[in-house]
């Protein structure tokens, strides 16, 4: 279970989540500012860097950026 703030992109979780799941990544806004993720075990690790790369495009972070 992964819980992470989004306000410092300037977006609400809900547009963050809506754009997610435009790209077939589920996640719920738990808040205005909070999203909430889950894995399954039939996630592999690949699919779990897919929705790292989803999550950066959706945020407006570019793929090269180093986040911290």
């Amino acid at each position: 279970i992964l819980v992470f703030e989004v306000a410092v992109t300037g977006l609400a979780a809900m547009v963050v989540s809506a754009r997610l799941a435009a790209q077939g990544i589920l996640a719920n806004a738990v808040s205005e500012t909070a999203i909430r993720m889950v894995t399954h075990r039939d996630v592999d690790r690949a699919g779990c860097e897919r929705a790292i790369q989803v999550l950066r495009s959706a945020v407006g972070i570019p793929q090269k950026a180093t986040v911290i």
